[in-house]
Formats: C-alpha cells, structure tokens, sequence
C-alpha cells in the first residue's frame, strides 16, 4: 500500500516489514506511528544517536564508522538473496523509494541525515546523522 508523505510516496508494507523485522519488540508501535507522515522525521531522527536503543540488538550484525561503499555493497551481496534493489527512508527527497542498492547505498552515505536501506526486507544498513568525523553505520540482518 503506497501512501503520499508530503514530497513523495512511502510504502507502507516495506516500512512495516522493516519496523518488524528490525526495530525493538517494545519500540514498534511508537515507531510505526511516527513513521506515519505528519511525525515521519521524528522517526527518523531517532537514528540520530539513538539506533541503539530503537533497534533490535539481536539483528546487529557489526556497526562501523569507516567502511567504503564497496565493502558496503559487498555485503549486501553476501548475505542478501535479492540485492538488486532497495527501500530508502531517509530525511531527503529519496525518502520513501526503491532504487538501485547501489545508488541507495551512494546516497545513504552522502547525506548528512540519518538514513537506512533496507534490501530484500532481510539486510538493513543504518547511518547515523554525521557529528564530527564520519558516522556510524549499523548492518543488521534479520533473524530467520
């Protein structure tokens, strides 16, 4: 189901996919209804400095502030079935759109937002709002 959320369209199975694979068992509901479009950048903005306290620890797989974007899509590649493609929610104008994993992965990287691609609803890479230096990335894998 695909609903407007002010500058472009959001996909509401992918988000629920995701929240239940990857968020906290006790933070889905709250984030579920911000992620809804007139609270969305709260939802975001959690993963400012917070993604570990949202997220379900048991989906972490590593996190780490200097990786390049290869070695991202190479682990994509690895441990994804279908990674051609990806869902973006991000605070920028991809928000809400499946694109090319590697041009999500592009993108996710250079924003300064925090933002998360999620591939085949059973990989997911998180980044953290750049402070100083570069920003975390969380690579969650959902668990079978």
């Amino acid at each position: 189901m695909l609903l407007w959320k002010g500058w472009g369209i959001m996909d509401v199975e992918m988000e629920n996919l995701f929240v239940k694979k990857f968020i906290s068992k006790d933070k889905r509901e709250r984030f579920l209804f911000e992620l809804s479009s007139k609270k969305r950048e709260l939802a975001m903005l959690r993963f400012s400095h917070q993604v570990e306290q949202v997220i379900n620890l048991q989906t972490l797989v590593f996190m780490e502030k200097s990786i390049s974007e290869n070695a991202i899509y190479d682990w994509f590649l690895k441990n994804c079935m279908y990674a051609e493609s990806a869902y973006m929610m991000s605070c920028n104008q991809f928000d809400g759109s499946i694109l090319p994993m590697k041009k999500a992965i592009e993108i996710c990287l250079n924003d300064y937002m925090p933002s998360v691609v999620m591939v085949d609803g059973h990989c997911a890479l998180i980044k953290e709002e750049v402070n100083i230096g570069p920003a975390t990335k969380y690579f969650l894998k959902a668990i079978q």
